[in-house]
């Protein structure tokens, strides 16, 4: 059975929902290293002690194998330093989203001019440009990347969002190709319970989740875990490459 022994793991993410989970499946997958990397030096700090606790509470000792390192994905030069102390690494996972949701708004009525200046895209693609040609992969590594549902089945006002997914998308072939033997894919969550909602007030929260749930194919909407096996999947498959894989629940035919 494959395992991610002796192999080290960088999270861009890492911190809270989909990344710290991933986190907890390869240390039980028995990487050797795991690296969370947020910009949040609390929030990692908090991470790195409950991750520890979490796998305690598996019978896991997880010594020295997990760090948490700070690092601003938007940061061109914040990135290079990052993969220089980190070394040499064997899978680059980017679970973290930068955008907002101020982006979900009709076309006709959007401040383009405000949102360019805002350079969405700078944000979403060249900050990940930058992370992957500045990251050590080893030859038989891999790069993870994250895309949402709305490319395939986009909401009205989702216009911005759509056009970054796309963007991402078609370059996960290409770097596939470039990169070869190295592997790119990405994934498609759906619906998560995740930190991402936590600024709602908790009965909108909880009504958005029951109404999702009632009309996903699966009847409810994931936990972090849950997504987080197929990104495992995609690190230790040697046999994927350039593959989107989406996590939804089913939305896409609901």
């Amino acid at each position: 059975m494959a395992t991610l022994a002796g192999e080290t793991v960088v999270i861009i993410g890492g911190s809270s929902g989909i990344g710290y989970s991933l986190a907890i499946l390869s240390i039980l997958n028995q990487a050797s290293r795991v690296i969370i990397a947020s910009t949040n030096p609390q929030r990692l700090a908090i991470a790195a002690k409950q991750l520890a606790i979490d796998l305690k509470g598996r019978n896991v000792d997880v010594g020295d194998r997990i760090e948490a390192k700070v690092m601003d994905i938007t940061q061109q030069q914040n990135e290079k330093q990052f993969f220089e102390e980190v070394g040499e690494i064997d899978h680059l996972v980017i679970t973290a989203q930068s955008e907002s949701l101020d982006l979900v708004q009709p076309l006709k009525g959007m401040d383009l001019e405000k949102i360019k200046s805002n350079d969405p895209f700078n944000r979403r693609f060249f900050s990940h440009a930058c992370a992957i040609q500045a990251a050590k992969i080893k030859s038989h590594g891999s790069v993870t990347l994250s895309i949402g549902t709305v490319l395939v089945k986009p909401n009205p006002y989702w216009t911005i969002l759509g056009a970054l997914a796309g963007c991402i998308d078609g370059w996960t072939r290409a770097l596939a190709v470039e990169l070869a033997p190295i592997r790119v894919n990405v994934i498609s969550p759906g619906l998560v319970k995740t930190e991402r909602w936590d600024s709602m007030l908790e009965e909108q929260r909880n009504e958005m989740f029951k109404n999702a749930a009632e009309k996903l194919l699966v009847r409810h909407v994931a936990e972090p875990m849950e997504v987080a096996e197929a990104y495992l999947f995609v690190l230790k498959c040697k046999y994927v490459t350039g593959t989107r894989i989406e996590v939804d629940g089913g939305y896409r035919l609901a």
